[in-house]
């Protein structure tokens, strides 16, 4: 939203930093805009529209590598793709085909995100402002490259690595599920692991696992509580108004920073 306001005159105000260069007016923009959304929709429908939406501008960006390849051959590519023009090729097919079946299956939030999308032509990113709602973590290793002693060249690694076991475990619980139960009972319905889990081992083994998915989401918290401060941390180093989730303790373990996370969670929870 800053740089929105930076390059267009009549959204200037959203470019506006205050004294510590922080732009306070699109925060404000931002936080009021997802508190709109949280209140006049249902949270599914808005992850589907998010989704949806960031796969679109993915797409439209992919498509524009080559777009890009086409009308200036001779341009500078420090960076080329491996295996060029196959993996692109195979991301726009899957992409492609994610948004045919929301479209077909959620055609309001996929229609919606059309809209947004076709009304971003005139004011660029636009749809931007959902993407938060789409990250789940694959990059939550990126919040600690502070604390590696050699981010470059460990860092991609990490996230290839990671993403990568995360895709195939993904796929492989998915493949259970549907292997395990029939499709027609998990239509519709949020608990697929523990309709799965109750098809395969009765409800004495739907409930336990009910129970085990339940406590892996434990995990989840504890992981972004890890995670999470580290990225305050770094506004309190960079930002002087905001020194104090800076600071760490004698462990080097950014206390404070975790205390306001989690008291915002909280918060956000209640």
């Amino acid at each position: 939203l800053q740089v929105i306001g930076e390059d267009f005159e009549a959204l200037r105000v959203l470019g506006r930093t205050n004294e510590d260069g922080i732009p306070a007016n699109a925060i404000y923009v931002q936080s009021t805009l997802a508190v709109i959304f949280i209140l006049s929709s249902t949270f599914e429908s808005i992850l589907v529209f998010a989704g949806f939406t960031l796969a679109l501008n993915s797409f439209a960006t992919v498509m524009g590598v080559f777009v890009l390849r086409w009308r200036q051959p001779e341009l500078e590519r420090p960076y080329r793709t491996f295996l060029y023009p196959i993996p692109p090729l195979i991301y726009l097919a899957l992409t492609g085909w994610t948004l045919w079946f929301v479209l077909m299956n959620r055609p309001v939030e996929g229609l919606f995100g059309l809209g947004i999308i076709g009304s971003g032509l005139a004011v660029y990113a636009v749809s931007l402002i959902y993407v938060s709602y789409a990250y789940t973590g694959w990059n939550a290793a990126t919040y600690l490259s502070s604390e590696l002693e050699n981010p470059q060249r460990t860092l991609p690694g990490i996230l290839l690595t990671g993403t990568s076991v995360v895709m195939l475990l993904y796929i492989a619980l998915n493949f259970v599920f549907l292997y395990a139960a029939p499709v027609d009972a998990m239509r519709g319905e949020v608990e697929v692991g523990y309709i799965a889990a109750t098809a395969a081992f009765g409800e004495l083994g739907g409930k336990f696992t009910g129970l085990v998915l339940a406590l892996l989401l434990v995990s989840t918290v504890s992981a972004m509580t890890l995670a999470g401060p580290r990225v305050l941390q770094v506004i309190g180093e960079d930002f002087e108004a905001l020194r104090v989730l800076g600071r760490t303790n004698e462990d080097g373990i950014p206390a404070n920073a975790i205390y306001v996370q989690s008291t915002l969670a909280v918060i956000f929870i209640l």
